[in-house]
């Protein structure tokens, strides 16, 4: 199998196993998890000074970075990871603010169609 077809199929497993053990909440009940108030904390020194930087979270699980980010203030956020249909209530926690990509089988040639395009890429591992 090739390496990037496997990565893929990681992904989509994982996908799959999380979105149905896990309830969908909203930006409400998720600015306030520890998670995204523990990224507040730690990434509000790193993270552009402009609110309206273009913030990119590649394999964005749960979406706590970005709320983190709404949560900061900030108005340009996308998301890329695989199986985006089933993590869209994300999408919901700032219409306007937030764009989820689905990457089709490889991270970088998701990045390399878009050079220059963000001004903060995280991709951390975790839930």
């Amino acid at each position: 199998m090739e390496p990037n077809a496997f990565v893929a199929e990681v992904y989509r497993r994982m996908s799959l196993r999380h979105s149905s053990e896990r309830a969908h909440s909203s930006f409400a009940e998720i600015q306030n998890d520890s998670r995204v108030l523990l990224a507040v904390a730690e990434y509000a020194p790193l993270l552009p000074k402009r609110k309206d930087a273009a913030i990119l979270d590649i394999g964005f699980g749960g979406g706590w970075f970005i709320a983190a980010c709404l949560k900061l203030g900030y108005t340009n956020i996308s998301g890329a990871d695989f199986g985006v249909a089933k993590k869209a209530h994300v999408r919901d926690w700032a219409k306007g603010a937030t764009q989820l990509h689905e990457i089709e089988h490889d991270i970088g040639d998701f990045l390399s169609q878009r050079p220059d395009e963000y001004d903060f890429i995280l991709n951390v591992a975790r839930d």
